[in-house]
């Protein structure tokens, strides 16, 4: 796939490996090594959204090299963030360095639209990130956005975080349930606070 001469051929395999998903999973490192090596914005951003797909718990070698070109990303380049910060997370390895990472992505003033990244990943970590939920509280205000869809992505990647933290989440009951009776807000944000709450209280 790296030495493949046509660029297209090459975006084309980026896509569909993760077309396939886990069944791909050992070609993660070559994902990897593509964003690493790869000046196209187009390609760096069509193996960053494979790699996501193709990654699992198995795959914690290559957690280093993503931590890295996380690091060196520009901000400008949200969707590169996005997946790197969702494949980590998926991967569920470096919490200790994961978790807090998230949570400075969910309160991040200047980067709104990761904030829905933030949440889910650190729902993927369930009651692991029990730490996060004073930052996941906090981001249940959506008021910042001006953008309704993605303050309505935030809002439910927020509360699904909550609900997979489950009974150690139980500070964040008040919020919830505050959500959840607000005839004001969308229905399937109060359904899904609804539904939060239930797994909160198990």
């Amino acid at each position: 796939m790296r030495q493949d001469p046509d660029g297209r051929v090459r975006l084309a395999v980026c896509h569909m490996l993760g077309m396939i998903g886990r069944g791909a999973k050992d070609v993660a490192p070559q994902l990897v090594e593509v964003m690493k090596e790869s000046k196209d914005e187009k390609m760096r951003q069509t193996a960053a959204g494979s790699l996501w797909r193709v990654v699992g718990p198995d795959s914690k070698n290559i957690v280093p090299g993503l931590l890295q070109i996380y690091k060196n990303e520009k901000d400008e380049s949200r969707g590169i963030k996005s997946n790197l910060l969702i494949s980590m997370a998926i991967i569920g390895d470096k919490e200790e360095i994961l978790i807090p990472l998230l949570v400075r992505v969910l309160q991040d003033p200047k980067n709104l639209k990761l904030r829905a990244t933030g949440a889910a990943g650190l729902g993927y970590f369930g009651p692991k990130s029990k730490e996060a939920v004073p930052a996941l509280i906090a981001a249940l205000d959506v008021s910042a956005f001006k953008d309704a869809g993605e303050a309505f992505l935030t809002q439910s990647s927020v509360l699904e975080a909550l609900g997979k933290i489950g009974p150690a989440a139980k500070a964040a009951i008040p919020a919830v349930r505050k959500i959840a009776l607000d005839p004001g807000i969308n229905l399937s944000i109060r359904l899904a606070a609804e539904k939060t709450f239930e797994l909160i209280q198990k």
